[in-house]
């Protein structure tokens, strides 16, 4: 699933295990990063991605995965932004 959460954030919701959860990350990171606008010579995009994954076991919250992905591509942003920041959630 993809969507617009608001302002310039995006969710995509990949069921798949986390290390290909992270390869598609760095693939779209590295996809926009290459882009370029006819329109805008010499400008460079780039996307800051947060990250989380959550063991699906009873009781799981989507809530809380957005919020965990929330605050890692905060961490991103503060780290220099153009990266993927991820962690592990095990509920």
């Amino acid at each position: 699933m993809f969507g617009r959460l608001g302002g310039e954030e995006f969710g995509l919701l990949l069921v798949c295990p986390t290390d290909n959860a992270l390869m598609v990350a760095e693939r779209i990171r590295e996809q926009v990063e290459g882009l370029e606008v006819p329109e805008l010579p010499g400008a460079a995009m780039t996307v800051s991605i947060g990250l989380a994954s959550l063991q699906a076991v009873e009781g799981w919250d989507v809530e809380q995965l957005m919020q965990e992905a929330d605050r890692q591509l905060y961490q991103a942003k503060l780290r220099g932004r153009n990266q993927v920041v991820a962690t592990r959630l095990l509920h």
